[in-house]
């Protein structure tokens, strides 16, 4: 039996829904580098980037980097960048901008 590769990479639970993939550190706190972000996929695909933004070792802001257009005239490499003040009001701010997007397209 062939399997399609996308059946392996792909978890089809996932499908429709924005997940947020840890990198760097597991917790709220920034790994023993000070890094920490999460990358935000949707159907396997990559559609952003939240990362803290870190002063003194400690976590201040969180910066948001869209990988889609996020105007009529965007194109995907000039980036939505904001920052914002908790991850919360990140995550908020993609998701509101993906189904914008979303909905422009259909």
């Amino acid at each position: 039996m062939q399997n399609n590769i996308e059946d392996l990479f792909f978890d089809k639970k996932d499908s429709g829904k924005i997940i947020y993939n840890i990198r760097y550190s597991e917790t709220d706190e920034p790994d023993n580098r000070g890094r920490w972000s999460r990358k935000v996929m949707y159907n396997n695909l990559c559609i952003g980037w939240i990362s803290m933004l870190i002063i003194d070792n400690k976590p201040i802001r969180y910066h948001l980097t869209t990988y889609f257009p996020s105007s009529s005239n965007d194109n995907p490499h000039s980036n939505y960048k904001p920052v914002k003040d908790t991850y919360k009001e990140a995550q908020e701010e993609l998701e509101l901008l993906w189904d914008n997007f979303v909905n422009k397209i259909k």
